[in-house]
């Protein structure tokens, strides 16, 4: 392999200034780009920031009408039974001081089970949740002493022999 001459070192200096320009002028592009993007940028929240306010403007300028009030003559009440108002606005509904049970619940009066049929065991009287012979199978499991102790099974590892 011959020897680096004068000529060829100048030429590689060349070639990497070059390269050198080539580089800093895209980053100049690159930078005026940016620019121009940030600028638009800018300009468009400011037009956005505009309309908005106008938008505001025009809005105290031109009332928005509301809801036409709903005929409530048809309207029956699901609390009292009553027409002329909602439940969420009736007054048995206020003065109901029931005591509640779960979330939300409101008591109940009992219905007639003359008719009702068990799922359970086929008989007229009751419901399933109710059953005599459903709970008399789970009286057995819930009878058994909360303090005893649970039997642990020893789970010692036999050495395997290889053989």
């Amino acid at each position: 392999m011959a020897p680096p001459t004068r000529n060829n070192s100048r030429a590689q200096a060349n070639q990497m200034h070059i390269e050198h320009a080539k580089m800093t002028d895209t980053i100049n592009i690159l930078a005026m780009e940016r620019k121009a993007l940030r600028h638009q940028h800018a300009k468009k929240d400011y037009l956005i920031a505009r309309l908005r306010v106008r938008i505001a403007s025009l809005e105290q300028l031109i009332p928005i009408p509301n809801h036409a009030p709903r005929d409530k003559s048809t309207v029956t009440c699901y609390e009292c039974g009553v027409t002329g108002h909602y439940s969420n606005k009736c007054q048995m509904k206020a003065t109901n001081n029931a005591p509640r049970t779960g979330s939300n619940a409101v008591p109940i009066a009992q219905k007639d089970k003359s008719t009702v049929t068990c799922y359970e065991c086929r008989t007229v009287g009751h419901y399933s949740n109710e059953c005599p012979k459903k709970l008399a199978k789970t009286a057995p499991i819930a009878a058994l002493p909360a303090t005893a102790p649970l039997r642990r099974r020893n789970r010692t590892t036999a050495a395997v022999s290889t053989t």
